[in-house]
């Protein structure tokens, strides 16, 4: 009877994160090609003769994981990718969830077992920006709520004051929108909010790195949450609209860089004469809204010059900060425009922490008396009414505060 032995002189690879066993030309293929496991094992530097070559691949591709995460308050920013994948934001979205559902039910122990009572499911507004990247986000944060039973609303393609507003709209535990704004068009990331549509403190999320096992979450229920679409630009536009009161005719120039937002201002300034609406699409680049000499604000400005117009109006990827023009093609400041407009619109003054720069820094108004607080199109819009209700031209008014 001949016995079969196993041959000892093979080395075992098993992949970090995996069960299953590899042989040795897997390993050098998956080596070659920067597996994502790859990056944590310790037998990354068994390549054979091409050790040197891996070696400087697998240095450059941990030199680019490794790039610190751009965390501020109520948001992520990180390179899609290599920092931030569909399977990343499902693990951020499971301990996200977490959280939602810690303030929604009370967990009683009794003599048999734990049981939970007076629960209700979290209801998450979500939506994406129109980087090339977002879909595909999306998708892990809308698997990630809905495994973990919370209800989702989803707004589809929309921006961040939207969003805030959908949450009120439909009074909603919570919001999370996709977007990298701030950042160049490589990077992705998360915005939260609370339930009054306010950014959230997410300091207790951790991001893994991609290729890093998954974090084990328990669902708190059996079933996996409701998913809903229900967009609200219409109505948010209809809301921006109400304070678009114009006594004489004005011809404004507005550059933005989406679609979506061009779109939106169309439809908040349809009761304009369409030659007093001037639109300029503005390429998709991280600008300084606050810089006077910035490529973006410059064309807006040379635009209506070349128009006469009396208003230019920059509007940031964001959709909460923006830059205004005077009539002689100088950027006015956030103060000066917030002073002339009504005493509720409330400017950010000196000292602006690093955590609330991203929402609320110079070059975005807030009005706290209102539903929908910091979109730019209300301050265009307030801007308007409030210019063809005095005498004057802009750069009379607006710098003889």
């Amino acid at each position: 009877m001949d016995l079969e032995f196993a041959d000892t002189s093979q080395k075992l690879y098993i992949c970090p994160g995996e069960t299953a066993p590899i042989s040795y030309s897997v390993h050098l293929a998956r080596l070659a090609r920067m597996y994502p496991a790859c990056q944590d094992c310790p037998l990354s530097c068994d390549a054979g003769t091409n050790s040197a070559a891996i070696s400087r691949k697998l240095a450059q591709h941990r030199d680019r994981a490794s790039a610190e995460l751009s965390r501020s308050l109520g948001s992520i920013r990180g390179v899609y990718l290599n920092q931030i994948t569909r399977r990343v934001a499902h693990d951020v979205v499971g301990q996200f969830a977490q959280q939602l559902w810690e303030g929604t039910h009370r967990v009683v122990r009794t003599h048999r077992r734990e049981r939970i009572e007076q629960w209700t499911a979290p209801t998450v507004v979500i939506g994406y920006d129109q980087r090339p990247s977002s879909p595909d986000i999306v998708t892990g944060v809308q698997d990630g709520l809905r495994v973990m039973g919370c209800d989702v609303i989803d707004l589809g393609l929309t921006t961040g004051p939207e969003l805030q507003f959908g949450i009120l709209h439909n009074q909603a535990t919570s919001g999370m929108l996709v977007t990298g704004s701030g950042h160049s068009p490589s990077w992705t990331g998360f915005d939260f909010f609370d339930q009054n549509a306010q950014p959230l403190d997410i300091s207790g999320l951790t991001v893994p790195r991609p290729g890093e096992p998954p974090r084990k979450h328990s669902r708190p229920v059996r079933w996996s949450g409701q998913h809903r679409f229900n967009p609200v630009s219409s109505e948010f536009a209809k809301r921006v609209q109400q304070h678009l009161r114009p006594a004489r005719p004005i011809r404004i120039v507005v550059g933005a860089q989406d679609q979506i937002a061009i779109d939106h201002i169309r439809h908040v300034l349809d009761r304009l004469p369409n030659d007093d609406v001037i639109l300029v699409p503005l390429p998709k680049r991280v600008r300084d809204i606050t810089d006077p000499e910035d490529a973006d604000i410059r064309k807006v400005a040379e635009t209506m010059l070349a128009n006469s117009a009396d208003l230019g109006f920059v509007i940031d990827e964001d959709a909460r900060h923006f830059a205004v023009v005077d009539d002689e093609g100088e950027q006015i400041t956030t103060r000066e425009v917030a002073e002339f407009l009504d005493p509720s619109a409330l400017p950010v003054t000196a000292p602006i922490t690093s955590a609330a720069k991203a929402l609320y820094g110079p070059g975005c108004i807030t009005f706290r008396s209102q539903t929908i607080q910091n979109a730019a199109s209300l301050t265009l819009v307030h801007l308007i009414t409030a210019l063809s209700r005095r005498i004057g031209t802009a750069s009379q008014l607006l710098r003889a505060q």
